[in-house]
């Protein structure tokens, strides 16, 4: 998306796509973190079975090492929502670079109608002032012609 973004001016019609895939991204972001909370509270609502009388049961118990494998799930789950944070964080900077974009093009358009209209008023003065010197060459050619006919 960051790339698509920083070209956007070669292809100003892929601003509605990436605007689109941005809405995309924030709601898997969203159901990520949700499936992120829920994993989370399911491992810290499991409880470890106690340790077993018979000698097999505690070679497996100790083999399987149960409290470090909890451990290592739930440091998971820490390191998932602040990668998750992380990702939120791209998306709300994508989304601000995204928003100068359009902000940026807006300004293009308001800058180019501002120059258009100061060229429009520039063309009606001197269409106006044409007019008056027309005015005035057909008064004059209107004095000729008077004066050819008194003469």
């Amino acid at each position: 998306i960051r790339d698509l973004i920083s070209h956007v001016e070669e292809h100003p019609n892929r601003e509605f796509a990436i605007r689109d895939m941005l809405a995309s991204t924030a709601n898997q972001i969203s159901l990520l973190v949700e499936l992120q909370d829920y994993l989370r509270e399911s491992l810290l609502g499991f409880r470890i079975p106690p340790l077993p009388t018979e000698l097999s049961g505690r070679k497996m118990y100790s083999f399987m090492d149960l409290h470090k494998r909890l451990h290592d799930l739930l440091l998971r789950t820490t390191d998932m929502k602040s990668l998750l944070k992380g990702a939120q964080n791209e998306h709300l900077t994508l989304s601000k670079m995204i928003a100068a974009v359009s902000r940026s093009a807006l300004e293009d358009v308001a800058r180019q109608t501002t120059v258009n209209t100061d060229g429009l008023v520039a063309a009606s003065v001197i269409e106006a002032r044409n007019g008056q010197v027309m005015d005035v060459v057909n008064l004059i050619f209107s004095g000729d012609f008077l004066f050819s006919l008194i003469k």
